[in-house]
């Protein structure tokens, strides 16, 4: 027979994947603000001490952040930072969000709500000032709110397939979000503005040119800033 869950047992349970998420969030910020850098090894017991938590939740960090492309797991080794994209994989990566992200734009201009051009108006209000006086966390929330609004405009397409593909891009991108690129985040932020006008205009056609003009553009950033 089953024993029964005490109280006990489910606060632990309940509370465990949060401190894990805790760990998460702090060890992504070590790496967006360049205090661990690639190859650098990821000891379980020293991350334990760091952070004050047991060795399970860091564990379970660290697993969290392989799935995201930003540790790697080596033989013999135990964790370690993970190293940028290639040249080769960030191409693909790119050729994938060019082929399905213009069109998700086109599809937004003509199935988009009034809630979701609110919300795609709302991100681009206002410019990020100054745009390159950021510290590596500011510029990490910045990145992030790129891949909102990149999702958004995939929810406003109305394919709910297609939001999902796009959602799964998002680990590999964040590869990148530890190296400041000078004046990208008003460029992008410029670039964003085309898009969402064009999609509360009902321009299909300017949507889609706007995203790929956009996507273009920030290949061409992310490669001077991290390919060698």
């Amino acid at each position: 027979m089953t024993q029964p869950v005490n109280q006990r047992d489910t606060a632990q349970i309940a509370r465990r994947p949060r401190v894990a998420d805790e760990v998460r969030d702090a060890l992504r910020r070590l790496l967006l603000e360049r205090e661990l850098l690639p190859g650098d090894r990821l000891l379980v017991s020293d991350l334990a001490q760091r952070f004050g938590v047991s060795p399970t939740p860091v564990r379970e960090a660290l697993s969290l952040l392989e799935a995201e492309g930003l540790v790697a797991k080596r033989p013999r080794q135990g964790y370690v930072v993970g190293d940028l994209l290639d040249h080769s994989t960030l191409q693909s990566l790119y050729a994938v969000r060019l082929r399905l992200e213009p069109w998700a734009a086109g599809q937004a201009a003509t199935h988009a709500t009034a809630e979701q051009l609110d919300r795609l108006d709302a991100m681009c209000g206002a410019p990020p000032s100054p745009p390159d006086a950021l510290s590596y966390h500011e510029y990490a929330g910045v990145q992030d709110q790129d891949l909102t609004f990149h999702g958004l405009v995939a929810d406003a397409s109305g394919n709910v397939v297609l939001g999902d593909v796009l959602g799964r891009l998002a680990p590999k991108l964040r590869q990148f979000h530890a190296y400041h690129q000078a004046g990208a985040t008003e460029l992008a932020w410029q670039e964003h503005r085309a898009i969402a006008e064009a999609i509360a205009r009902g321009d299909a056609d300017a949507a889609e040119a706007a995203m790929t003009a956009h996507l273009q553009a920030a290949l061409e950033r992310i490669r001077s800033a991290t390919v060698r």
